[in-house]
C-alpha cells in the first residue's frame, strides 16, 4: 500500500472554499481510479491554513496519472494557496485495524 501526501499552505479566507473544491473534484474522479482506496483532507487546529490531504493507493498510480488527476484540483485553486503544494510518497510499512 502506498500513500500520497499533499501539503499546502491556503489563505485563511480560502480554506472552506478550498475544501469545497477538494471534494467536488477529487470524489468524482478517484472512487473508480484503479488501486485508489481511501482520501483524506485535514486541517491544524492551531494552524487551520495549512492543510494535508493523504490518500491510499495499492497499487499507486503511474506519475503521469497522478499528474491529469490533480491538475484540474491545481488549476482551480492556485489562488488560494500562499505557496505551491509539496508530494511526498511513502510506503505503508505498519497497519492498525
Amino acid at each position: 500500500m502506498e500513500l500520497l501526501i499533499a501539503t499546502t499552505e491556503v489563505k485563511p479566507e480560502a480554506v472552506e472554499e478550498f475544501a469545497r473544491i477538494w471534494q467536488e473534484e477529487l470524489s468524482a474522479k478517484l472512487p473508480g481510479e484503479p488501486g485508489f482506496l481511501k482520501a483524506f483532507l485535514g486541517a491544524s487546529p492551531e494552524q487551520p491554513s495549512r492543510l494535508v490531504a493523504v490518500a491510499m493507493w495499492d497499487p499507486l498510480p503511474r506519475q503521469d496519472r497522478l499528474h491529469e488527476l490533480t491538475a484540474v484540483l491545481l488549476d482551480r485553486t492556485v489562488g488560494m494557496a500562499e505557496r505551491p503544494p509539496s508530494f511526498e510518497f511513502l510506503h505503508v510499512v505498519g497497519e492498525v485495524g
